[in-house]
């Protein structure tokens, strides 16, 4: 009974879930890195299983139901991909293992507004080794941040239209933040839809809404 703001309960659970995010916005032909997802539990999941068919090194396991980049790994080689699955099982059943997308990371910003949903200013991450992991994000000077991404303006343009489109399609409200890998070409894909984003003073959304002005 208590009042919050922000997205409700279903667009909050289907951000949270991402199998669920990326099933989603795939149907409607927003793009989202290719991949696939394994079980646990499975027979001959874990050290010795294969890599799924389709795709190639490099690529990213992660739990289907975390945040903060808990449990993710990048796999290079392949005797790290029993390793990293067994690190994603230990906190959830679902492991998404999906291509590693070269290029930036950038996030997407986008606040409910009188007319609709309205992108905020992008914001580019320089992280450290380039892996924007748990201590990348909280531990203050770790990271760089570039706001806005100096990116070409067709590139930014078309980041800020998939932030939106995603906002709508999860069924957003208030502010939320879309994650983004930009390739070398500028081809955006998403990565995940945050309905709660962080608000610390290294956070993303608070970056971008200072970039408009908004305290």
């Amino acid at each position: 009974g208590m009042p919050y703001t922000g997205s409700g309960v279903r667009a909050s659970a289907i951000a949270m879930h991402k199998v669920t995010t990326k099933a989603l916005l795939a149907y409607h032909d927003i793009p989202v890195p290719p991949g696939t997802v394994v079980l646990a539990g499975r027979k001959g999941a874990g050290r010795t299983s294969p890599i799924p068919a389709g795709l190639r090194l490099p690529i990213v396991v992660q739990p289907a139901a975390e945040g903060s980049t808990i449990g993710v790994s990048i796999v290079r080689r392949r005797s790290e991909w029993g390793p990293a699955l067994k690190r994603a099982h230990a906190y959830d059943e679902e492991a998404v293992v999906e291509s590693y997308i070269a290029g930036r990371e950038v996030a997407g910003a986008v606040l409910a507004g009188p007319r609709g949903p309205v992108a905020l200013p992008t914001v580019e991450i320089v992280a450290p080794g380039g892996f924007y992991d748990y201590a990348a994000k909280y531990q203050k000077g770790r990271t760089h941040y570039l706001c806005p991404a100096p990116l070409p303006a067709a590139v930014t343009r078309r980041i800020k239209e998939l932030a939106v489109q995603a906002y709508q399609v999860i069924g957003c409200e208030g502010a939320a933040r879309v994650d983004f890998r930009v390739t070398p070409k500028g081809r955006p894909y998403i990565l995940e839809v945050n309905t709660i984003p962080g608000m610390t003073e290294t956070s993303l959304l608070p970056m971008a809404a200072a970039q408009a002005g908004l305290d």
